[in-house]
């Protein structure tokens, strides 16, 4: 009776045991293959973010269109280094990000009177390269410039410093038949207009008044934008008023054309909308207004004025039709080229919305916000009535 006892409890320590031991291994395979399959997937395509989002935000709280909020899952590499730049680099937030599509870089305007400009990490994506297995064909796709940059991840660079306060705004001049290189203009609080060789990093000048001050305007500047087309640039500014200058490489002869005057509190930004050849500008007095230029000519100026009853907090342009899209706090609003007609609102948003972008090639709007996320939205088409 003892001995059968004795012989049970050690095949029931034994089956414990072999328990424990399949749970290890089962756990450990299923976490192996997981991880796995989450890397290919995050590779080849875009992640499910819905399970990223933020805890505060309701999967059911955000519209159909309201394509995915993301967390840039497929780019954490990316993300780390950008993240470190608030506190070990720059020390404060991150005013304005440009991206250089001919040079491959991203541009940082931050509030510590700094411009910082990052790439990836070249000796990362060589040693990334070099570590592939000749003739695995396991490992072929990280051959892709895309694979490795993504992830490589950015390095700091160089960091642009020559202005004495917050850095507000920045615009790329690019001609690559007129222009050997591309330009970076850059604004802050301290009124000062800089231009930079960004393919060096070099600083070109800055602009000079006709007092020998550094000082382009009566208060801090807020906005910067470059009208390609036109070879001119505007910055709006804190003392309610709009600035166009003639674009050339030599800042003391950026001749000023134009004041744009109406708005009655700081004016917060300008864009240039191609499509409708108009500048665009958004004032904390609560109202968005364009200055269509009729036959190109300042002094004929026709300008519309919408009510928006909230500070502009964000604004682009659709670069394919023209559609004015603008941040209202944590609202986005669509509205038509020219007649500023309102053609949709955009909700899901917590907080205010800080960012706005047009993806024309896939007919997307992006936005970011103060509540963390980023959302995707689609793009406004207009329709072709039957005749």
């Amino acid at each position: 009776m003892d001995m059968s006892r004795g012989v049970s409890r050690d095949v029931l320590r034994d089956t414990d045991m072999s328990r424990d031991v399949s749970r290890d291994v089962s756990r450990d395979v299923s976490r192996d293959v997981s991880r796995d399959l989450s890397r290919d997937v995050s590779r080849d395509t875009p992640r499910d973010i819905t399970r990223d989002r933020p805890r505060d935000v309701s999967r059911h709280s955000l519209p159909q269109d309201a394509r995915k909020t993301l967390q840039f899952a497929n780019h954490h590499s990316m993300l780390t280094s950008l993240s470190q730049t608030d506190t070990s680099t720059t020390g404060r937030s991150v005013n304005k990000l440009i991206f250089a599509e001919e040079l491959d870089i991203l541009v940082a305007a931050s509030e510590d009177s700094n411009v910082y400009v990052w790439a990836f990490d070249d000796q990362a994506m060589h040693e990334l390269r070099d570590s592939i297995p000749v003739g695995d064909k396991m490992f072929q796709k990280m051959g892709d410039e895309t694979v490795t940059n993504r992830v490589a991840g950015l390095t700091c660079r160089r960091v642009l410093n020559k202005h004495t306060q917050s850095v507000t705004g920045l615009a790329l001049v690019s001609h690559p038949k007129q222009l050997q290189t591309t330009y970076l203009l850059s604004c802050g609080a301290d009124r000062r207009l800089c231009m930079w060789d960004l393919r060096f990093g070099t600083l070109v000048g800055t602009y000079i008044n006709s007092a020998g001050c550094e000082v382009a305007s009566e208060e801090a500047i807020t906005d910067i934008a470059y009208a390609n087309d036109r070879q001119e640039f505007a910055y709006s500014s804190a003392d309610k008023l709009i600035y166009i200058r003639k674009f050339t490489t030599q800042p003391n002869n950026w001749q000023l054309l134009h004041v744009l005057q109406g708005h009655e509190s700081e004016v917060s930004h300008v864009i240039w909308n191609s499509v409708a050849r108009a500048w665009v500008s958004g004032s904390d007095d609560c109202t968005l207004r364009t200055w269509t230029l009729e036959q190109g000519d300042y002094l004929r100026i026709v300008t519309a004025v919408v009510d928006t009853q909230c500070p502009i907090t964000a604004l682009t342009c659709d670069v394919l039709n023209g559609a004015v899209i603008v941040g209202l706090q944590d609202v986005i609003r669509v509205y038509e080229s020219g007649t500023m007609k309102r053609l949709s609102t955009h909700s899901g948003h917590r907080d205010s919305v800080r960012g706005l972008l047009h993806v024309p090639e896939r007919s997307q709007y992006i936005s970011s916000s103060w509540d963390g996320s980023i959302c995707i939205w689609n793009s406004y088409k207009p329709y072709n009535r039957m005749m």
